[in-house]
């Protein structure tokens, strides 16, 4: 080959080392700091530009402007890198002071815990060229010589170490209850719906009360004890920041978007980690306002990963005890007060032995006993404990009740030719707040006394001898006798009457035990609901239904009493009693006394009949 052809070729080769030169030379990153300081005197390479550029030459990856060298762990963090407190080969180290601070390369990591950095802005390590290396401690929080500079940890360029990684997940216990607090402003998370948010403390339904169960791995499933079947959950068990985390129903021995492990507690606060994801549980840009939405996002211990975790405390149980009554007497059910109940829960079972089934249940009572005219059979019984998310059932007694001696009926008086002008009983006087009603209700023949003496405004009015009234006001419509209820034998008092509304459908009895409960004390929503079905039975004009809601316990009225309640306040049967404040209560659940059965009868008919 000629001196000609070789020429060519070599020109051929420059210009293309040229192009490549010009090419990586336009592809190289720049530098974004200074490179030159001077510090008392003594000129230097500044640290930042240093650590950029050993970054860039030996991982390939160029930072952006990370600030003073003190604020490279935060804002590196920011922009997305991994930051802890393990030095490994080829990261940052950043000390911080009272000024500008310091970032140094780490070239290796010695095996008795010193590092081997190469940096520069240090006038006590300078070496050629306004840089230096050092040995020194990795330890985060130690001090460099003359203690003006603290190390704060370390920022990852490669694979970094899990930030959990020296961490093991604490063991809060096998079966615990807490709340689920935000530490640094005590916001309690709770659920909303299928939504985990921020909410205010003491939920009454119970959702801000979580319940941890301990897994064999360490980690817990997370319930919330408004539903019990549902979980902490991460979407889709996804591992991307500002991933949702709401409730799902528990699914799996194994789902990593349902386990969760907790690190802690340093200053009273635990983070708390999903198996499906490096992030942690966060409150949406560490808000606190009730409603702020929570996710996942990347491990920053800040404040809106810090969570408190404050024992709430479990219904503990009762010690129940019972003194049968008889058939026409009642049978009383006293119980200790259980620590942390608020409410308790009375569950009477009859049958025999071993084939059992409800009686009657009878729901958040607040005092500590209850009393029932059962018919004759065996029982048994337990009251539960409640609050708002948990319940504990008190001992089982069973127990028999005899039949009872039934009282005498009383008979109707007969009508006088001229009405009298006094009542013959010694217990109503005039000036009486009753008096009106027992006057009424004595001349008009609905009411009677307990004996031709006593009227007995007192004592507490039973279901069948409200029935009686009722049937007297229609007119004593005579019926065939059925054995339509257990406890309405043939032959009382009562019997007519309590059939006669029966087919009439002004009463229905208790349709969890088919009884009608002749003998247990009408409740004033039990009275009014009769009485509102005798009306539309006597097709009377109800008028417009009306709002109860100023009443201080219109939310204690059963479901199956609105309507009726409402009708009765207005028409003016039904007026309430005044609190202490001067605020006005319904008592849907109390008992009636004959005083007020007979003012209420008279209201009644005073509208409807005359």
């Amino acid at each position: 080959m000629g001196k000609r052809v070789w020429k060519r070729i070599l020109a051929i080769c420059l210009c293309m080392a040229i192009i490549l030169g010009n090419v990586m030379v336009t592809k190289a990153a720049s530098n974004p700091y200074p490179e030159w300081q001077t510090i008392n005197g003594v000129t230097t390479r500044r640290c930042t530009w240093y650590a950029w550029k050993l970054t860039y030459e030996r991982t390939g990856i160029a930072l952006p402007g990370l600030g003073n060298g003190g604020q490279w762990y935060d804002n590196a963090r920011n922009a997305g890198y991994s930051v802890g407190s393990t030095a490994v080969a080829n990261c940052l180290a950043v000390w911080t002071d009272s000024d500008l601070g310091h970032v140094g390369y780490v070239d290796y990591v010695n095996s008795n815990g010193t590092m081997h950095v190469l940096e520069g802005g240090r006038t006590d390590c300078l070496g050629t060229g306004g840089i230096g290396e050092i040995t020194i401690s990795s330890t985060v929080g130690s001090t460099r010589s003359g203690g003006t500079q603290t190390l704060k940890g370390f920022v990852y360029l490669g694979n970094a170490p899990k930030w959990y990684s020296s961490m093991t997940p604490v063991n809060i216990g096998d079966d615990v209850y807490a709340h689920l607090i935000k530490n640094s402003t005590w916001n309690h998370l709770g659920a909303v719906d299928n939504n985990v948010q921020l909410v205010a403390a003491g939920q009454a339904d119970g959702s801000d009360v979580w319940h941890f169960v301990r897994q064999s791995d360490g980690s817990y499933v997370i319930y919330n004890c408004k539903d019990s079947t549902k979980v902490l959950d991460v979407n889709n068990a996804a591992s991307a920041s500002g991933t949702n985390v709401g409730l799902c129903t528990k699914w799996g021995d194994n789902n990593g978007a349902q386990k969760w492990y907790i690190y802690g507690p340093w200053s009273g606060e635990y983070i708390l980690k999903p198996q499906c994801s490096d992030a942690v549980l966060d409150v949406s840009n560490n808000g606190s306002a009730i409603g702020t939405n929570v996710q996942i996002w990347t491990y920053n211990n800040s404040a809106a990963q810090q969570m408190a975790l404050y024992p709430a405390a479990k219904a503990e149980a009762s010690t129940l005890s019972v003194t049968p009554g008889s058939s026409t007497e009642p049978t009383t059910f006293s119980w200790t007060k259980g620590k942390n109940a608020n409410t308790y829960n009375v569950n009477i079972e009859t049958g025999s032995p071993g084939q059992m089934h409800t009686y009657k249940e009878v729901w958040n009572l607040q005092d500590t006993f209850y009393q029932i005219t059962l018919p004759e059979g065996y029982y048994e019984v337990c009251v539960y404990g409640c609050n708002s998310f948990s319940y504990s059932g008190s001992n089982v007694v069973k127990f028999n009740v005899q039949k009872g001696k039934e009282p005498e009926p009383v008979p109707d008086p007969e009508p006088e030719p001229d009405t009298p002008v006094g009542l013959p009983y010694v217990d109503v006087a005039e000036g009486d707040w009753f008096y009106d009603g027992a006057y009424y209700n004595y001349f008009a023949g609905t009411m009677t006394g307990t004996d031709p003496t006593h009227f007995a405004p007192y004592a507490t009015l039973v279901r069948a001898q409200f029935a009686t009234i009722l049937h007297r006001i229609e007119g004593k419509s005579d019926v065939a006798y059925t054995n339509r209820f257990p406890d309405v034998p043939d032959g009382q008092f009562y019997s007519t009457a309590v059939l006669w509304a029966a087919e009439a459908k002004v009463v229905t009895g208790y349709t969890d035990s088919g009884y009608f409960g002749t003998n247990d004390p009408i409740t004033r929503e039990q009275m009014v609901t009769m009485m509102y079905r005798y009306a539309n039975y006597m097709k009377y004009e109800s008028g417009e239904p009306t709002d109860i809601s100023k009443f201080t316990d219109a939310g204690k009225v059963s479901e199956f009493a609105e309507d009726a309640m409402k009708w009765a306040v207005g028409n003016g049967i039904i007026e309430g009693k005044e609190n202490e404040d001067n605020s006005w209560r319904l008592d849907p659940q109390g008992n009636t006394s004959r005083a007020e059965c007979a003012i209420i009868i008279m209201r009644f008919l005073e509208k409807y009949k005359k």
